[in-house]
């Protein structure tokens, strides 16, 4: 989940609550569809929609100011799972 910018934000994916600036893997190695719901602990707003998800890449996402789950970006895996994100 993208850490900006810095808001009261809960992601939920697949069963995972994510805030701003965690990650999570996929248990299996494949793509899809996703159902991702995203809360706004400050305004209160909550949406979810369907995010589709590839193999082999990772999916960046935030939320609107409604708090409407949005790819940001999708860029392939490298491997690292640990360090993918790290520098951002």
């Amino acid at each position: 989940m993208l850490a900006e910018p810095d808001r009261a934000l809960v992601l939920r994916a697949g069963g995972t609550a994510l805030v701003p600036g965690e990650c999570a893997a996929a248990p299996k190695p494949r793509g899809g569809s996703l159902r991702m719901g995203a809360e706004d602990g400050r305004t209160g707003a909550a949406a979810s929609r369907w995010l589709r998800t590839r193999r082999g890449a990772t999916t960046v996402v935030t939320a609107t100011p409604a708090a409407k789950p949005k790819v940001v970006a999708r860029e392939r895996c490298t491997g690292q799972v640990g360090s993918d994100r790290a520098e951002e």
